[in-house]
């Protein structure tokens, strides 16, 4: 029975790694076709509707060319680009410590899966980097 459970482990932590593998190599090839599209690039596409918010201040407009032209034209409240950009920061900031956090949780995973398993040195792959290098460190 310990040693089915031994198994299965090994198979979900397998499974998990290869996973997070192509993840990481689609997001890399990805990255490399992306276009960094700046402000004005934004507006445009804000303009032809294909932005819901506006770029600027991120109010909601109408979807006529002409509201939305006329609305970049007068969009100039400095409280709320401001305030836009700030609500903007914090959202990727909580993303990003989100992902980390996720991360994280992921290596001590790998760490007591491998630990569990008896922690030998052929299944020393199944531990992310930086714990590896502890691991490494104190044998």
């Amino acid at each position: 029975m310990e040693k089915e459970y031994r198994q299965e482990i090994r198979r979900k932590q397998e499974k998990q790694l290869k996973e997070k593998e192509q993840l990481a190599e689609r997001a890399r090839r990805a990255k490399s076709r992306q276009v960094v599209i700046g402000p004005q690039g934004k507006n445009k596409l804000f303009v032809l509707n294909l932005l819901d918010n506006c770029p600027q201040c991120g109010e909601e407009v109408e979807s006529s060319q002409e509201l939305r032209e006329g609305h970049l034209a007068s969009c100039n409240d400095k409280s709320k680009i401001a305030a836009y950009a700030r609500q903007l920061k914090e959202e990727k900031e909580k993303s990003e410590k989100k992902r980390k956090l996720k991360e994280a949780q992921d290596e001590v995973q790998n760490a007591q899966s491998w630990d569990y398993l008896g922690g030998r040195t052929t299944d020393l792959w199944l531990v992310c980097h930086q714990i590896m290098s502890l691991v490494t460190y104190f044998l």
